[in-house]
């Protein structure tokens, strides 16, 4: 529990001081089996159940390119590909990014 705890610190801590970039959309994918329910009690399966987005991209540093991927929160649109994204990475590592929710996002990660 403790790693999870360090990765999503560190995860806000280079959404919070990371370099900017801008990325785009190289592809999404709706995580159908991570089913998140909305309604205490559901008519249906699908009732008040909502999915997050995994979202690749890419962005460039310093003349390199970088691939990135990420999850969004099922509240956030989930962005088409080619469509352009704000990114966050470590100068230190240019590897390590994380995708920034549009602004219109209801909840981040």
């Amino acid at each position: 529990m403790a790693g999870i705890r360090l990765a999503l610190r560190g995860r806000k801590q280079l959404r919070e001081q990371g370099r900017p970039a801008q990325g785009r959309v190289v592809g999404t994918r709706t995580l159908w089996w991570l089913k998140v329910n909305t309604k205490p009690v559901r008519r249906h399966m699908a009732d008040g159940a909502r999915f997050p987005h995994a979202v690749t991209f890419s962005y460039q540093v310093d003349g390199r390119h970088y691939t990135g991927r990420d999850l969004l929160n099922w509240s956030v649109r989930c962005p088409a590909a080619g469509e352009p994204v704000q990114v966050r990475y470590d100068p230190a590592r240019p590897e390590r990014c994380v995708l920034l929710p549009p602004p219109a996002a209801l909840d981040t990660l």
